[in-house]
């Protein structure tokens, strides 16, 4: 791994503002990967070929200042990293919109969804879909990359952005006012793709799942192509197929904490030979603002998980 970072640090106005500035860009080479001759062999072959590349920066800014008896401080961070695979000796693909090379590093693939199909269409005249499971008015209908009117593994594209957000961002302040204090910190990430699927998203997975609120706005006969569901079944494996459907934008903005405290007077502390009293309460996990309605964008895709907890606390500091 090489890597090389630039960096600018400053305070001005009597400290009042400060910051820093980093630009990294990084290269990782010989990294071992399953080589394409892996194919051929009918065994793993691994091969310390792998290349990538990885470069963004961060960035921090802060203001504190006083006006009177009211002192207060905002503070924000930005970092933006993207990570491209630059060698991954892939196996040769019919189609260049088919190689992972070229693209970050879990770039999600699949098909590209097109439209629902509708009772209005004469399904045996489009391309045949029958490889990816029996399709009627309801289905997800995908694109076919390629024109040769069959929807096989070459339609298959990249779906979306990275799992992982290339974009991480916070902002902390607080304000202070004669013994009373109160901050909060807010935080989020961005470009990043979630995908909906299994027991947490799919009516009836396996068979054994529940069938979920967004279900309701499902589609129906006379729908067309308002609704945000397919059809409902038991089974479609046409419609769980690995596709942009699913994908979805996972930025969001939290409101990680706030807190409200009160600091005794010293005239009163000092009577029982303390010197500060301190006194608050405050809260985590209080709102989050995103598009991922049925679970936390920040746990597994899977849902599956232990949810972010919202806890409220209260409490008291003395110091002798």
């Amino acid at each position: 791994a090489t890597q090389y970072n630039i960096g600018l640090d400053f305070s001005l106005f009597n400290d009042r503002l400060h910051g820093s500035f980093d630009y990294f860009k990084e290269k990782n080479k010989d990294i071992l990967i399953k080589n394409a001759i892996s194919v051929m062999y009918g065994a793993e072959v691994w091969m310390p070929e792998g290349e990538m590349s990885n470069k963004g920066y961060e960035i921090q800014l802060g203001w504190r200042d006083k006006i009177q008896n009211v002192s207060y401080y905002i503070n924000g961070n930005l970092s933006y990293a993207k990570n491209i695979v630059e060698n991954k000796n892939e196996e040769h693909q019919a189609y260049p919109w088919m190689y992972t090379t070229g693209h970050p590093y879990s770039t999600r693939f699949g098909y590209v969804f097109d439209r629902y199909f509708t009772e209005d269409d004469d399904i045996a005249s489009l391309p045949d879909q029958s490889l990816l499971g029996d399709v009627q008015a309801g289905d997800l209908k995908y694109k076919d990359l390629n024109g040769d009117n069959v929807i096989d593994e070459n339609d298959r594209t990249i779906i979306g952005r990275s799992r992982n957000p290339e974009i991480f961002y916070g902002i902390d302040l607080g304000v202070s006012y004669k013994g009373f204090d109160l901050s909060a910190l807010f935080q989020g990430a961005a470009k990043s793709t979630t995908y909906n699927s299994g027991y947490t998203y799919w009516a009836f997975h396996n068979q054994t799942g529940n069938v979920m609120e967004h279900v309701l706005d499902r589609w129906t006969p006379g729908s067309g192509q308002n609704a945000s569901y397919p059809r409902l079944s038991l089974s479609s494996s046409n419609n769980t197929q690995t596709s942009s459907y699913w994908a979805q934008d996972n930025k969001y903005i939290r409101l990680k904490s706030v807190e409200l405290g009160y600091t005794l007077p010293s005239s009163l502390t000092k009577k029982i030979s303390a010197s500060k009293i301190r006194v608050y309460v405050n809260g985590n996990n209080l709102i989050t603002w995103d598009k991922v309605d049925h679970r936390d964008p920040e746990i597994d895709e899977s849902g599956l998980r232990y949810p972010m907890v919202r806890t409220f606390t209260c409490g008291l500091n003395i110091s002798f």
